[in-house]
């Protein structure tokens, strides 16, 4: 029992002190990432765009689309990943037809407990690329007024890192994005897949719900003005 007993805090210490490397890593990726225009983090992995300008332009919102569509085929056969997935799903589905940013906060272990090293960089360069980050101290201070939205499996606030929805995505941009996810994602959608983290509705207006500042010519999926 004592050699069991051993072993057992040997596995704890070990696990206690991956724990510690994984937030580390997560916290360089952040001050790496976290600060750059929507779009600029994943400028490499997802073509030659540099987004000084709204997401509202064709390209950048394709690009942003295209972005989403391959993160999900990428992890949605794995089911440590799926509520991951899930959650963007219901955070672009929130965000359409809301008059204000909606911002999602996710516990740190959503970063560090999924496919390990991979899904990190992926899930912080995708986010941190196309969403505005909010930091862990700002959203402690913001969350306290706001009320929730979807927030069965709400976490704690304390440690949390928000994204919020770009302003300037207009609902028909969000409605294509929306189409693009549930078709390379459908594992992740069944009934039995809980989102991670929580949702809240930000009092930050949107610039471009209606669509009025979108850059001229094809939307970026066809079926969006039936949608």
């Amino acid at each position: 029992l004592a050699c069991v007993a051993t072993k057992n805090a040997a596995r704890r210490e070990v696990h206690i002190l991956l724990e510690k490397a994984r937030r580390a890593k997560l916290s360089k990726l952040l001050a790496q990432h976290g600060v750059s225009t929507p779009g600029a983090a994943s400028q490499s992995r997802y073509g030659d765009v540099t987004l000084e300008a709204p997401l509202s332009t064709l390209i950048a919102a394709d690009t942003m689309a295209r972005a989403l569509q391959h993160f999900a085929r990428t992890y949605s056969d794995n089911p440590g990943v799926r509520p991951f997935i899930r959650g963007i799903v219901e955070l672009i589905k929130q965000q359409r037809g809301c008059h204000t940013v909606v911002r999602w906060v996710l516990p740190t272990e959503a970063f560090t407990e999924r496919v390990y090293p991979t899904f990190m960089d992926d899930a912080v360069v995708l986010m941190c690329g196309f969403f505005r980050y909010v930091s862990p101290s700002s959203e402690i201070e913001y969350e306290v007024n706001r009320p929730a939205v979807g927030s069965d499996n709400r976490q704690s606030a304390e440690g949390g890192h928000g994204w919020d929805v770009e302003h300037s995505l207009s609902d028909q941009q969000l409605a294509g994005m929306l189409s693009t996810l549930r078709s390379a994602a459908a594992t992740s959608l069944n009934g039995d897949v809980r989102p991670s983290g929580y949702l809240i509705v930000t009092d930050l207006p949107r610039t471009n719900q209606d669509g009025g500042y979108d850059e001229p010519g094809n939307s970026i999926c066809p079926a969006c003005a039936i949608l």
